[in-house]
Formats: structure tokens, C-alpha cells, sequence
């Protein structure tokens, strides 16, 4: 698809436009920490669908995502770059990295392994190993309505208009104020595509839903205080099914300035996996 070379501030179709080997992130990817920068959750689910399309020996699942953030990812055309690291039967590795310029400003490492054929023993349903309990369906999930998100910034003022992020997504928050540090699970989609043109790939879905697990049940009040995740560490046991995402977390803060995030990652058919973050916890200025 060909796109302006600048930033299509009021493209609301997709996360993303491609134009060769760029990306261009829409009005979507705002930022709620800094509107000249993009979110975490679609910066993760870029880089998740970087990684598919790459070719591999046998059929294969991505098991781990590792992505590090370790710049600002400025609201700017991006070009990526994919590189396989480690081929065969059994195993691939695969890094990409989003470049602004030269400078690369995030990177991710994708492991896959060999998906084998069906007749394993379903582990899940040992009755000496107890389940995995999953998160409570709310009833409008499970309908498929459509809801609003009902997690804005508490920082704005009066008649400020919410940061493009999130006006880009749809969810339902289950317990915890923000700030309370209470247990909260999030269900949560994209109200459109992560590319333009292309459906959003299942790796690429659960990378976006990872990055929730940084702040999603935060001990720290937003008005005082950032939390910003140089990381996110998504695990699979398999990839999502339907549009949904249950995001089941904690988060901690330690007393040097670093914090943890944690959840547990379900569909509406159960468990998907787990994401990890770690915290640059800040007083705003």
C-alpha cells in the first residue's frame, strides 16, 4: 500500500500504513505518556508481526517473544529490518529491530519451535496437576459487544482529548482502581487493524495485549508518578483465537526506582501464555 511520507496524523484505519520496507504509524499510536511517541502495545504488536511471513523448515510456533524498548519510538516513519539468527527443523531464531534513521530504536527476538503433529498427551486435563484457573468472561465480551474502554488518562484535564492509544482499542477492566495495586484483568482488542489491508496476526495481537502487563494493576499513582517498561517478555503455549485477549496481572514496585509487572494471558478458550515487564519507576516533574 503507498502512503504519504509523512505521518498520516489523522489516519484512523490501522495502527500502521506500509510504504516499502517503512512503517507509518498513525494518530493511533499516540502516546498517553508523550503524544510525540508511540504507545507500548502497538510498538509490541509490530514487532510480533514482524516476525511472521519469515519462512521456516517445518511448521512452527513463536513460544517466546523478547522485546526490548530501548528508546522513545517517535511518532515517524520506521524501517524494519529481519534477520534470521539461528535456522532448523526444530528450532528458528529470528531478531528484528524498528529503526528511526539510523538509530534502531526497539528490538525483538523471536524463538519458534517445531509444532508437531496431534496425538500428544493433553497435560492440561491431568487431573493430578490443577487447572489453570481463567479469568471471569464479562457478559459483554462474551456477546461481543462492542464497549467502551473505560481506562483514560487521569492525568488530562477538562475537555482534553484522549491521546490516539486510546481511542484505538475496546475493553472491559475487572477489578482494581488504577493505582491501587489490586489484582486487575483486562480484556481488551484492537478496534482495528494493527496493519492497513491485512488481518492482524495471532503473535501479533498477543505481543499488543503483552505490553499491558507493565502497568495494568500499578501500586503507583499515575498523577505523581511513570512507570515506563524497557521491556516486555511474552511466553506462548499457543496463539490466540478471536479478537480477545484477557490480560490477568499484578505489578510491584520495588524501592530503587524498579518495578515489576506480571499477568497471565487467556483467550476466551483459556489459557495463551504469561508477560513479563520490568519498570523505570519516576516522579513526574
Amino acid at each position: 500500500m503507498s502512503v504519504p511520507s509523512g505521518v498520516p496524523t489523522d489516519d484512523e484505519s490501522a495502527y500502521y500504513l506500509v510504504d516499502g520496507d517503512r512503517v507509518v504509524p498513525t494518530v493511533l499510536t499516540e502516546s498517553s505518556w508523550d503524544r510525540t511517541t508511540q504507545q507500548g502495545p502497538p510498538v509490541c504488536g509490530l514487532l510480533g508481526w514482524a516476525t511472521t511471513g519469515i519462512p521456516t523448515l517445518t511448521p512452527m510456533q513463536t513460544v517466546r517473544l523478547t522485546m526490548d524498548l530501548w528508546r522513545p519510538v517517535p511518532r515517524r516513519p520506521l524501517r524494519v529490518e529481519r534477520a534470521v539468527r539461528r535456522e532448523g527443523k526444530r528450532m528458528q531464531v529470528v531478531d528484528v529491530g524498528l529503526f528511526d534513521g539510523e538509530t534502531e530504536v526497539t528490538h525483538a527476538t523471536a524463538l519458534r519451535v517445531r509444532v508437531a503433529e496431534p496425538g500428544w498427551p493433553e497435560v492440561e486435563a491431568d487431573p493430578a496437576r490443577p487447572p489453570v484457573a481463567s479469568p471471569p468472561v464479562p457478559d459483554a465480551v462474551a456477546a461481543g459487544t462492542v464497549v467502551t474502554h473505560p481506562m483514560g488518562d487521569p492525568t488530562l484535564g477538562p475537555g482534553e482529548v484522549q491521546p490516539g492509544f486510546l481511542r484505538s482499542m475496546v475493553g472491559v477492566r475487572v477489578g482494581g482502581d488504577t493505582g491501587a495495586g489490586d489484582p486487575v484483568v483486562l480484556w481488551a482488542r484492537m478496534a482495528q487493524p494493527l496493519v492497513a489491508g491485512e488481518p492482524t496476526a495471532p503473535v501479533a495481537l498477543a505481543a499488543w495485549a503483552a505490553d499491558f502487563a507493565s502497568g495494568l494493576a500499578s501500586t503507583l499513582d499515575p498523577r505523581v508518578w511513570t512507570y515506563l517498561n524497557p521491556d516486555v517478555n511474552l511466553h506462548l503455549l499457543r496463539e490466540p483465537v478471536g479478537e480477545w485477549v484477557a490480560v490477568s496481572g499484578l505489578t510491584w514496585a520495588g524501592a530503587h526506582g524498579i518495578g515489576h509487572g506480571r499477568a497471565s494471558l487467556h483467550d476466551l478458550e483459556g489459557l495463551i501464555g504469561s508477560a513479563t515487564a520490568g519498570q523505570l519507576v519516576d516522579r513526574r516533574p
